[in-house]
């Protein structure tokens, strides 16, 4: 779908209505309000940054509530400069889905769907991960399992 923003307020094409759930006209406030409260500062700075054309083409993913719940929503957003006046138009999709089926497939690469235990890819990210923040106190009872792990998958002990 197609948004464009003039006049401090927001217009949709059929198909941004459908995706948002919203009507064909928003104030930027009702706008907004819509927008997931962890996303709004960043797209506002966005916005400035778009209207002051220090960039050109963003794109940028946050939540939205729309009529139908919560989404995830795709914006590109595109200023335009015509006659003496900036507008921004953007494109919008809907990525629920996609956002969903990565989620799955990071559950299934880090965990075992049949016992729920962590997968040799989890305990290998959470090593490397423990490798590269290791701090000077550590609870003997870790350092004794991070040394069974790198005995278990085959790399030098990194607590010594």
């Amino acid at each position: 779908g197609i948004k464009d923003q003039v006049d401090n307020f927001i217009h949709f094409s059929k198909q941004a209505c459908d995706i948002l759930g919203v009507i064909s006209d928003l104030s930027i406030d009702d706008f907004y309000s819509k927008i997931d409260t962890h996303y709004v500062a960043e797209y506002k700075r966005i916005i400035d940054e778009l209207y002051s054309l220090m960039s050109t083409n963003i794109e940028y993913e946050y939540k939205f509530k729309g009529k139908n719940g919560l989404i995830t929503v795709r914006e590109r957003f595109y200023p335009m400069y015509v006659d003496g006046i900036i507008s921004i138009y953007s494109l919008i999709d809907d990525i629920t889905d996609n956002k969903n089926y990565e989620e799955r497939l990071k559950k299934l690469a880090l965990t075992d769907p049949i016992s729920n235990l962590d997968t040799h890819v989890k305990l290998n990210n959470d090593l490397k991960r423990f490798i590269d923040n290791k701090t000077e106190i550590v609870a003997p009872s870790y350092i004794a399992t991070v040394r069974c792990l790198c005995a278990f998958i085959g790399i030098s002990d990194p607590c010594r």
